[in-house]
């Protein structure tokens, strides 16, 4: 005895657009949500960034033996280079602990714009001890810092990281900073929540 086959597979051409106009109506319900936090990912990932190559700063300094420096605000000639900063080794004799294009030896050259758009040095927005700084890197010897052989930091300092949208003063969650200690050369990234760095 033989059991007839159903020739029902599959789904039905409205079944299937039933489905699709379910998930465009998901979607547009999301995407301005979506897009709300991609200022906040990019601020994120930048800073995630910095910290990465601040700690190359100091790796290679321990490693190395000599000072490593990170320049910001400056190109791989040494030149003014807004959003851009140089990881180098401090050649010079004795280290003077900033960055000389002639007798350092570049380690990275980054520029923000280039990786995470909309994201750029700077913060409007004083928190927790924190002080506001147009230039977004706030350092002992202004926007450069560097690293000793052991490890410690020749200052203590900043860099700010905000979407340039938020450049008006409009306080905003999507700020990050990343933090270094000075005598340990610890990092660290904060986010502006609340008020305050947190």
């Amino acid at each position: 005895m033989r059991r007839k086959r159903s020739n029902r597979a599959g789904f039905t051409l409205v079944e299937a657009m039933v489905v699709v106009a379910i998930i465009g109506i998901l979607l547009g319900l999301g995407a301005p949500a979506l897009l709300g936090t991609l200022p906040g990912l990019r601020a994120s990932g930048a800073a995630r960034e910095v910290l990465s190559d601040l700690r190359q700063a100091r790796t290679a300094a321990i490693e190395k033996g000599v000072p490593a420096v990170v320049a910001f605000h400056t190109d791989a000639a040494g030149n003014p280079a807004v959003g851009t900063y140089v990881v180098a080794l401090d050649r010079s004799d004795p280290p003077n602990h900033s960055f000389d294009p002639g007798t350092d030896t570049v380690l990275k050259v980054a520029t923000l714009a280039n990786t995470y758009k909309g994201i750029a040095f700077g913060t409007s927005a004083a928190g927790a001890g924190a002080a506001a700084s147009a230039a977004g890197v706030d350092f002992l010897a202004g926007a450069t810092v560097a690293f000793q052989p052991r490890g410690a930091a020749t200052s203590s300092g900043a860099v700010y990281l905000m979407p340039a949208a938020d450049a008006g003063g409009r306080t905003d969650r999507n700020r990050r900073v990343v933090l270094v200690t000075a005598a340990t050369g610890n990092l660290r990234i904060e986010r502006y929540q609340g008020g305050e760095w947190q």
